[in-house]
């Protein structure tokens, strides 16, 4: 392992919460997740999917940017390996991909409601 140090720009820090979501380096990370959900989609197999996910966290790291993690019994930064970097970039794709299908759905339901409650308003 690296040795620790704070998280840089492009870093992505591999935390939850809505402070880390405004993290310059995890707006990136978003952003490049975002970018590649179709590739992802369009993916026929486990092994395209997991090229998909593996190109996404190269590219980051091509850029300069580490994943890292605040280690509570240490109280520091570290880098994570290539293996959990990988790992988070699937998550995050596949929470991407969930929320916008039950985004969808929760779109679907409305119209659905709007539909029955016009037509239980007609005479």
């Amino acid at each position: 392992p690296s040795p620790p140090y704070q998280p840089n720009e492009i870093d992505t820090v591999c935390e939850r919460g809505h402070a880390f979501g405004k993290h310059p380096g995890n707006k990136k990370f978003a952003e490049a997740t975002r970018s590649n959900l179709q590739r992802y989609v369009e993916a026929q197999t486990r092994i395209d999917k997991t090229g998909v996910v593996a190109q996404v966290a190269y590219s980051l790291k091509q850029d300069g940017a580490r994943f890292v993690k605040f280690d509570n019994k240490s109280k520091r930064y570290h880098e994570i390996s290539e293996d959990q970097a990988h790992e988070k970039t699937g998550h995050a794709i596949r929470d991407l991909l969930r929320f916008r299908a039950l985004s969808k759905k929760r779109s679907k339901m409305v119209v659905a409601s709007r539909t029955y409650s016009v037509g239980l308003s007609k005479p």
